[in-house]
């Protein structure tokens, strides 16, 4: 609960903070060193604060509140205040300091209150009323200039806030849409963007076209060598695809040891060439261990279709998951189409 009184109620009965009844030029000089009256003519400061009531908080204690009217400032003398948005379960945003104010903001946009703000320890609040604050401000251009840098840094702050929201967005769709090995697309990717992708292609009248691969043998790859070794093997395979294919092409880990390759504006003769030569490099490709010490290497089959008339991206993946079968068919380390 905020508890506030004037200085004259804590000198008639004894109240636990020593303030003095009037304030005056002397006793403005507590408040002289904080950043918001740095500057302030004394004989101006004390005569605009000789209305102005010490408030108190005991911890935990709510300060304000989102759609609270705001029609005062509290300038902290003692303790600790952290805002909170969304709800007080929430982590703290920012946390005032000794020296720091609150509800500045609310006054001079006229809005209500949008945080909560709570004391994280016993607190004392000089509690500056609206129509003193633009006494203030119209009467002392130094106060002026101290509530400007006030402003200045709480909008500085706001900004690396929603800076940091951003990075924390687009670290969740990296992850979201990014599989964890191999650090390519993984299949929720593929099923959100695979319409826009064709759609593009169709739209420019371009061609389009799809390689589905899988790893030979993958699962005696992991009964022969240990599963590290065929995680190792899957994230070599996954650097050759990324070092063969062509700028626009998107490379997918469809899921196991399968990928997809889609292939932006590539005819069947460039989507063969493409996974020739994803084909061949693999076969050379040395896989290492996290001690670098060189492991079995890997071989794959690879099928490839490039979409017709009226075909949707599903449609080609089938196409390609066929020719791949083909490939396996043929005697595996192939390309089919």
């Amino acid at each position: 609960m905020l508890l506030c009184a004037s200085t004259d109620w804590y000198e008639r009965y004894g109240g636990m903070m020593k303030i003095m009844s009037t304030p005056n030029t002397s006793s403005f000089s507590m408040y002289a060193n904080f950043p918001l009256f740095q500057g302030v003519d004394p004989s101006l400061g004390a005569s605009a604060l000789e209305a102005c009531p010490i408030c108190e908080l005991k911890e935990g204690d709510i300060l304000l509140e989102p759609g609270q009217s705001g029609d005062d400032v509290y300038l902290l003398l003692s303790g600790r205040l952290c805002i909170h948005l969304g709800s007080l379960e929430d982590a703290p945003i920012i946390c005032l300091e000794v020296g720091e104010c609150v509800g500045e903001m609310s006054i001079i946009e006229e809005k209500h209150a949008s945080a909560f703000v709570v004391a994280e320890r016993d607190s004392r609040l000089l509690k500056i009323s609206q129509k003193t604050l633009w006494h203030l401000i119209n009467s002392s251009h130094a106060f002026a200039r101290n509530m400007l840098y006030t402003l200045s840094q709480r909008l500085r702050h706001n900004n690396q806030l929603i800076i940091a929201g951003l990075k924390r967005e687009q670290q969740f769709q990296h992850y979201a849409h990014i599989d964890p090995l191999t650090d390519l697309y993984n299949r929720r990717w593929l099923d959100e963007y695979l319409c826009r992708v064709v759609r593009r292609c169709q739209e420019k009248k371009e061609p389009f076209s799809v390689i589905m691969l899988d790893v030979d043998h993958f699962k005696k790859y992991n009964d022969d060598y240990g599963h590290l070794a065929g995680d190792r093997a899957l994230i070599g395979l996954a650097k050759v695809i990324r070092r063969c294919i062509r700028v626009s092409d998107m490379p997918i880990r469809f899921g196991g040891e399968e990928f997809l390759v889609l292939l932006q504006g590539a005819s069947q003769k460039i989507a063969l060439e493409v996974a020739q030569r994803l084909c061949d490099a693999v076969r050379a490709e040395s896989i290492l261990d996290l001690e670098g010490k060189e492991l079995q290497g890997i071989t794959i089959s690879l099928g490839v279709a490039t979409a017709n008339v009226g075909d949707d991206g599903e449609d080609v993946i089938q196409m390609a998951d066929e020719a791949l079968y083909k490939a396996k068919k043929m005697g595996r380390d192939r390309v089919a189409v």
